[in-house]
């Protein structure tokens, strides 16, 4: 898997082979060494588990602890002393009384077919980064300046963090930065220990070898919790081809964990590592296997990391953990306590980690507006809206089983409510408030991999009913069938194969693109087609399979054919999730889908990395830099904020490049502006001096720059500027392109 997935990144994101071999042995000595030997401190003289499970798992905990680590080296103002990490981890595990366990402990393994089904997904994880990821987008010269329209954004808040605490906004000066900048802090932390280029960590390393850990680690959490080695299959197969809803958000036919979106905001990927080991414990710890001071504190850790990786995830913790809680204080007092006290540090992780991350609160522009996520960017009306979310019931077709784990006296279990309503609150979070980004979307996108967990487990919890529910009569009467299907399972995949594949033609019959035209958008018409339509299809296939599941099971003489009913409906709904992925197979097998995108235009001019490179190697962290250029597209209006690759690529602080993403409370009160995107700057008066020392330079004006700090000066000759006037008041440095450096004397 090492040898594919190096060969992999080196071809296609065309990343040099000596940062690969940095960054490889950054994660064996920064992320796994040190998050295997915590996860078997945690585990200590409890049961002895597979070694894979132990690296796997042990990698997401490394992951949450590089969080507290390097921002204390940051904080102290030395963020290379976190190269010294490796070294420490050993240390406190050789001081521990029980070293030789952290060290030697072995448990089973697990089976050869089990493993090579494993790796075979998180093969097909990694050709899918190296296909719709790496070969569109590699880091040559000419890729980089192509980025996607975040990226610049996401790359100037990492290498803030490489050097500056309190974490800060680069592109414009003194402004603190609020928001989830965990994944960003990993990029930095990484960048320092590997001397990797951010950019290259960001686009082609970091997020795809945190999903291929989330992956395999997910497999074994549900073997742990089931002790059925297939529920790992079984998860990582949802994770590959379950959608996370039918919303038509991404793309027409269903949104997938595996989207391209994912590399546009790596916080909704980095979130996983948190949010896995969150879960894994609160569910280890409600069922009370797990106890003691480290395991709190390991506890508390995830919350905090969660909420800061993707501030969405926490408060869907929390909802569980106060659901476990009332249920234990009516059925089950002996758990009550460890469940109050997760409810409780869920709340304390949650102020501490929005005093840390969001310095202190705000909503962000997250307001109560039910239903607006269903209704394509808010654009229809009320009463559409409402009747476009029916295709909220999409959601079903991944976590049907969750329900199932609640059957049979499940509801009782704290651990088992805990994340059935982890689920839910995600869900219903999404579908009730609205954010002017559509943020609301990633409330949904926390919770589908517990909801893929919870599903695989109903899954297990009602199988023996399963096994009466695809029984068949003896051989003589089914002939050659029982031969190539002599197993419950081999049934149930079968039929819910062919489920799918019915389901995925009608899909395409009525699938339309994803962001529709200004003038169909309001048409009920539009709505009924892309959302009411395919999901009644999905009612009707699921209410069809159960209908015929009652009267099959009345013929063959079950005096309670409803017994059957729930396994008949997980079924169904497992068969029509797999519709997007059937609909996706045969777009591409019959060249439906074979339109190539044209290439972006360069959004950065020729010479402008250089430049930015250039100022990074010759400016001092602290130095303070002015530009002309604040907006994406030069001259246009009104101006789109979103300039940040400056600040990005040169590491350094700038007084103003673009302003776009600063909190709405930085920007002024005006609650008009329907874009922070296109809104002005709030500081008018610091603007226009800014802009004046460059298009009608003086000394005086220039003076005033340098007593606000500035030292440096990057020109883009597309925007207004009068360069001989500059270069005669000041040293010139640099030049590349349409871009010039200059040093203020």
């Amino acid at each position: 898997m090492i040898l594919l997935g190096s060969i992999l990144v080196i071809t296609q994101a065309e990343v040099a082979p000596v940062d690969v071999a940095r960054f490889g042995a950054y994660l064996a000595g920064w992320i796994v060494l040190p998050g295997t030997l915590a996860w078997r401190w945690l585990g200590l003289r409890r049961e002895a588990r597979p070694l894979g499970e132990d690296l796997a798992i042990g990698a997401l905990v490394g992951y949450v602890i590089e969080f507290p680590v390097y921002l204390g080296c940051l904080a102290a103002g030395h963020p290379r002393l976190y190269l010294l990490w490796p070294a420490i981890a050993i240390a406190l595990s050789l001081a521990h009384p029980s070293r030789r366990l952290l060290w030697t402990r072995r448990g089973e393994r697990m089976p050869l077919a089990w493993s090579w089904g494993i790796s075979a997904g998180a093969a097909y994880v990694l050709t899918w980064f190296a296909h719709e990821v790496w070969a569109v987008s590699p880091v040559t010269t000419s890729g980089l300046r192509r980025p996607y329209i975040d990226e610049p954004f996401h790359l100037a808040l990492a290498t803030g963090l490489k050097e500056f605490f309190p974490p800060r906004i680069t592109y414009v000066a003194d402004e603190h930065l609020e928001y989830h900048w965990l994944s960003h802090l990993h990029v930095a932390a990484a960048s320092w220990a590997s001397g990797v280029e951010p950019i290259v960590l960001l686009r082609s390393l970091s997020l795809p070898t945190l999903t291929v850990f989330v992956c395999v680690a997910l497999a074994f959490v549900a073997v742990r919790l089931s002790d059925a080695r297939w529920t790992g299959l079984a998860v990582m197969a949802g994770l590959l081809v379950a959608p996370v809803n039918f919303s038509n958000w991404s793309d027409g036919s269903g949104e997938r964990f595996l989207v391209v979106r994912i590399m546009a905001s790596p916080s909704a990927g980095f979130v996983n590592a948190a949010l896995v080991v969150g879960v894994l414990l609160a569910l280890e710890m409600l069922r009370g296997k797990w106890r003691g001071p480290a395991v709190w504190l390991a506890m508390a850790l995830s919350m905090i990391a969660m909420i800061g990786a993707k501030s969405t995830s926490l408060p869907t913790l929390m909802a569980g953990l106060v659901a476990a809680t009332l249920i234990a204080v009516m059925v089950d007092r002996s758990r009550a306590i460890t469940a109050a006290g997760l409810a409780v540090l869920s709340v304390v992780a949650f102020v501490v980690g929005m005093y840390l991350f969001f310095g202190g609160g705000g909503t962000h522009g997250l307001a109560w507006s039910p239903f607006t996520f269903t209704s394509e960017f808010g654009a229809l009306s009320r009463g559409e809206a409402a009747l476009a979310a029916v295709s909220s019931l999409g959601y079903l077709s991944t976590g049907a089983g969750a329900l199932a784990w609640l059957a049979r006296g499940g509801w009782r279990q704290p651990d088992r409510v805990f994340l059935v309503v982890l689920c839910a609150s995600g869900l219903g979070a999404g579908l009730a408030f609205h954010q002017e980004g559509l943020s609301e979307y990633y409330f949904v996108y926390v919770v589908f991999l517990p909801m893929l967990l919870g599903g695989v487990l109903g899954l297990h919890a009602v199988w023996p009913a399963f096994s009466a529910l695809i029984a068949v009569p003896p051989p003589t009467a089914t002939g050659r069938i029982t031969r190539w299907l002599p197993s419950p399972i081999g049934r149930l995949l079968v039929g819910a194969l062919v489920v799918g594949l019915i389901a995925g033609l009608l899909l395409i019959a009525v699938d339309r693109e994803a962001v529709p035209t200004a003038t169909t958008v309001r048409d009920l018409d539009y709505v009924v087609e892309t959302k009411v339509f395919p999901m009644t299809l999905v009612l009707l296939v699921v209410g069809g399979i159960a209908l015929a599941t009652t009267v099959a099971a009345r013929a063959r003489g079950l005096t309670n054919p409803t017994k059957l009913l729930m396994p008949a409906l997980i079924l169904a709904f497992v068969g029509t999730g797999l519709a997007p992925t059937t609909a996706r197979a045969l777009e591409l097998a019959t060249g439906r889908d074979s339109a190539v995108a044209p290439p972006q235009p360069a959004a950065i001019a020729a010479g402008g990395i250089v430049a930015a490179r250039w100022l990074r190697a010759h400016a001092a962290p602290q130095d303070l830099v002015a530009t002309n250029a604040h907006c994406a597209v030069p001259r246009a209006e009104p101006c789109d904020a979103r300039q940040f690759w400056m600040a990005a690529y040169s590491e350094r602080q700038f007084l103003v490049e673009g302003w776009a993403y600063v909190p709405r409370e930085a920007s002024g009160p005006d609650e008009r502006q329907v874009s922070s995107v296109i809104s002005p700057f709030w500081d008018h008066s610091l603007l226009t001096a800014n802009d004046a020392a460059f298009q009608t330079p003086t000394q005086e004006r220039l003076d005033a720059l340098r007593e606000r700090g500035v030292r440096w000066l990057l020109v883009d000759r597309a925007y207004p500027v009068d360069l001989d006037g500059l270069v005669s008041l000041t040293r010139k440095r640099f030049s590349a392109g349409r871009f010039t450096v200059l040093q203020l004397s």
